[in-house]
């Protein structure tokens, strides 16, 4: 089980081979997408150079720091900061990337317990997956800031201010609150889904994919460290990571590449090479959704 103050590495793990078979026993993998993940889509992630915080300076608002964009307390006096930058945020109609895919193909496989994402591009219900959780909530609803009012509506409510940038006032009558995106800002808690989701799993996981995050991220870290420490864990990034020295002696093994690659190269190796090519060339941009169906584990997949 877990505990402990640091997790060893399974030596049994050491060769391609091994990790292939792992994967293909596997039922219930539980994967971390990170924003690698849809790097590939053409999204800005929020640390590398060219993401979210640098094109912040570059557009030269008045801010305290570019992380004071999401800061609730931020948002709270300034909404009409984060209202100038918001629509670089709405993806608008995004393919999503073959690792999106494989994911989806896996949950059709019954192979997949969980996906939690730290994104909030929503790339996951467009790929067809509905086994998964928010962890930094979503841009596909939208609340009111006041507490006395709580009114939450689809993204489709709020677009037109966002791409215009005005703050979104709440329409209910009397009602003289700010609309926020429901997506998590510093200073605000985590969904109560996820913790839900995360005591589901923990006794069922067989196999742990981290895909293009460093984990430096809560609440990522926080996954990590709640399932327990004998689950097989593989990286699947750019370049190595290695989890805080303090509750870990690294990943057992790690697939160094794009994401997309890897995602080619295990869909091809795990029998999944058809099902990828099927949901890639089922994909249809139009409509696109600007809601998604709630992450439930029994939804409906819309199929149209």
């Amino acid at each position: 089980g877990g505990g402990g103050c640091c997790r060893r590495r399974r030596t049994e793990l050491r060769s391609l081979d091994a990790v292939l078979d792992l994967l293909r026993r596997a039922r219930n993998i539980v994967v971390i997408c990170g924003a690698g993940m849809s790097v590939a889509c053409g999204i800005p992630d929020f640390r590398s150079e060219g993401g979210l915080y640098s094109l912040i300076a570059e557009w030269g608002l008045e801010l305290p720091s570019p992380e004071a964009l999401f800061d609730v307390e931020y948002f709270d006096e300034e909404p009409g900061r984060f209202y100038a930058f918001a629509k670089a945020l709405f993806p608008g109609s995004i393919r999503p990337s073959r690792m999106h895919f494989l994911l989806a193909a896996l949950e059709k496989r019954r192979k997949l317990l969980r996906a939690y994402t730290q994104n909030i591009d929503g790339l996951e219900a467009v790929a067809g997956l509905t086994r998964y959780v928010s962890c930094h909530g979503s841009l596909e609803t939208a609340s009111c800031r006041s507490r006395r009012c709580k009114h939450k509506c689809g993204a489709a409510a709020i677009y037109g201010d966002v791409m215009a940038a005005r703050v979104p006032q709440c329409p209910r009558p009397g009602c003289d609150g700010v609309l926020k995106p429901d997506i998590v800002f510093f200073g605000e808690p985590l969904p109560k889904a996820m913790g839900r989701a995360l005591t589901a799993d923990r006794d069922k996981v067989d196999c742990l994919l981290v895909v293009g995050t460093s984990l430096a991220v809560a609440p990522i870290s926080t996954v990590i460290g709640f399932l327990p420490a004998d689950v097989p864990q593989i990286a699947i990034n750019k370049v190595p990571v290695r989890p805080p020295r303090k509750w870990s002696e690294g990943f057992d093994a790690q697939l160094l590449g794009n994401a997309d690659d890897v995602a080619d190269f295990l869909a091809r190796h795990l029998g999944l090479a058809d099902d990828l090519e099927a949901l890639w060339d089922a994909y249809d941009p139009t409509p696109a959704p600007v809601v998604a169906p709630p992450p439930a584990g029994d939804a409906a997949a819309a199929d149209g």
